[in-house]
């Protein structure tokens, strides 16, 4: 007897932790909440358990206990809504983070003023690239006013909207090879009638090109890793735990920051997709080649795998390619693509399993879109091809969209009246601009963007709130005329989370609060499913979770 019992507590012993094997091994739950799990039923839960990186349980509270034991990190959310984390379809943050100054607003004047102080406290500087200001706000700008400010440093200033651009004598007389470099009818460094260079710079194309001759004498861009990993948090702070950036320059560029990317990418608290930039056919037969190079810096958290193709330029500068001439003038735009030949490149690329991601604003531009997007199916190709911005759709073209399995990316703030471009459009144009119900009705794809810094608000409720009202702080109680193109709240939200996440080819991971998918979450403070719509950008994000761990907390 005595032996039996001494036997038994030897087992004890020898598996001190053999009760515990039943226990779950949640590291984080989250329980009195109200989950939207944003899948394919719209399931609403009340709790979530994460093992690691995982979702491993979406369901009742009376379940939830049994995931707990001493190590769980518990979440009492007190009846907050959780949701997806959010995914910015369409951003910026690695050009924003190797510009030394960025200008909020579209004033020129702001702009030049920002600039000297940033000059006069930051002595030290050889060179700036810094982010600010329409052309249109100031169509007489010559480089008498950069070199006044800046007669001795090198700068080079890139619009808001990202389409143009400024450069002083100093950066003019940098480019030791620009009287020899093509550019293009669409992108290069304007001249005055004298031939001397006026400062304006047209267009990605070249203002890229001053960008990467500035990034050559920097110094190692240690200023870089700091701005980018200050622009995760911020993005973590706003509930997004994912991002497209859609353009960081051309291929010696984005070598540059890509590559300076790629060794802080532990460091962040974000996914990067990252896109390759043409504008032009030699950029476009180049771009297999240049994407697949720059490939090399691609990690667990960086990939590149999209090539962005500008077709147009933008309404505010009368360059988006319009089928009638903006009113007043005798442009109707740039098409920058058109034709067999750039339908062949595409071809070759998406064969290549690239990802093709339109800039397209004006019907023109969207259409040729459309065109080569359809021919790219005709051939087999399975990838995502994205039409991003796409204002003015033609009518014809919304079937083609559905039946090719195209997704159109829109930044949803722009969606208001406002008294620019209904003054360049007209009233007839004006009146089907930002139509996207006909895709939504069919269960086709519509992702939002913040298209930051281009657009004033990286705040992701404050693009649902307008999407859904139709009326930003700018557009006062004016309206637009087609009301029955107001998104709906579970249309918003999926534009941020699960069709985003396809767009981006990440649908098995990410998009929905599913068992199985990588456990990126945020907590919010109010449930805007059901309060006021005009209270909705007012929302905060309490916690951000990414990757199975909290990467933010009010």
């Amino acid at each position: 007897m005595i032996k039996s019992i001494l036997f038994l507590l030897s087992l004890l012993f020898v598996f001190p932790f053999a009760k515990d094997k039943k226990k779950p091994k949640a590291t984080i739950v989250i329980k009195n909440a109200i989950v939207h799990t944003m899948d394919s039923k719209n399931t609403i839960a009340e709790c979530i358990a994460l093992r690691g990186e995982e979702i491993i349980y979406v369901g009742k509270q009376d379940k939830i206990d049994g995931y707990i034991n001493r190590k769980t990190k518990v979440i009492d959310a007190h009846n907050q809504v959780v949701l997806p984390g959010f995914i910015d379809a369409h951003t910026h943050p690695i050009s924003l983070a190797s510009f030394d100054l960025e200008v909020k607003g579209y004033k020129m004047e702001k702009l030049l003023k920002e600039l000297k102080i940033y000059i006069d406290t930051h002595p030290n500087n050889k060179t700036i690239i810094g982010v600010g200001g329409f052309a249109y706000n100031d169509p007489n700008f010559d480089i008498s006013k950069l070199d006044e400010i800046a007669p001795n440093t090198p700068i080079v200033l890139v619009e808001t909207d990202g389409h143009g651009g400024w450069i002083n004598s100093k950066g003019i007389a940098l480019l030791d090879d620009l009287e020899t470099t093509e550019f293009s009818e669409n992108s290069y460094f304007e001249k005055n009638v004298d031939g001397k260079y006026s400062g304006v710079i047209v267009e990605a194309k070249a203002y890229y090109y001053a960008i990467g001759k500035v990034l050559k004498i920097k110094e190692n861009l240690p200023e870089f890793d700091d701005r980018f990993k200050a622009l995760s948090k911020e993005y973590n702070s706003l509930g997004y735990t994912t991002v497209f950036d859609a353009t960081a320059g051309n291929n010696d560029v984005s070598d540059v920051l890509f590559g300076r990317l790629a060794k802080i990418s532990n460091g962040i608290t974000m996914r990067v997709e990252a896109s390759y930039l043409t504008s032009d056919l030699e950029e476009l037969k180049t771009a297999k080649v240049n994407t697949s190079n720059l490939k090399k810096h691609n990690t667990e958290l960086f990939n590149i795998n999209t090539i962005k193709v500008f077709m147009d330029g933008t309404m505010e500068g009368y360059n988006a390619a319009l089928d009638q001439p903006y009113i007043g003038t005798n442009t109707n735009g740039n098409l920058f693509f058109s034709g067999n030949e750039f339908q062949n490149e595409l071809v070759n690329l998406a064969q290549n399993n690239f990802d093709i991601h339109f800039h397209a604003i004006g019907p023109r531009a969207i259409h040729e879109a459309v065109i080569a997007s359809q021919k790219i199916r005709e051939q087999g190709a399975d990838v995502k091809l994205t039409i991003a911005h796409a204002e003015l759709i033609r009518d014809e073209d919304f079937q083609v969209i559905l039946e090719n399995d195209i997704i159109i990316n829109t930044t949803p703030l722009w969606h208001s009246y406002d008294d620019f471009t209904f003054s360049a459009l007209g009233q007839e144009r004006f009146n089907k601009i930002w139509r996207y119900n006909p895709i939504l009705e069919e269960n086709g794809h519509v992702t939002f963007g913040t298209d930051h810094p281009s657009s004033y608000s990286l705040s992701p409720f404050e693009h649902i709130q307008t999407a859904i009202t139709r009326q930003n702080k700018y557009s006062g109680d004016k309206k637009l005329a087609d009301e029955k193109q107001k998104f709906s709240i579970q249309d918003a939200v999926k534009a941020f989370t699960t069709s985003a996440a396809y767009q981006l080819n990440l649908a098995n991971d990410l998009g929905s609060i599913e068992v199985g998918k990588k456990a990126d979450l945020i907590l919010i403070n109010q449930d805007i499913f059901s309060i006021d719509e005009t209270k909705i950008k007012a929302t905060k994000v309490t916690t951000t979770i990414f990757n199975g761990k909290v990467v933010y907390s009010e």
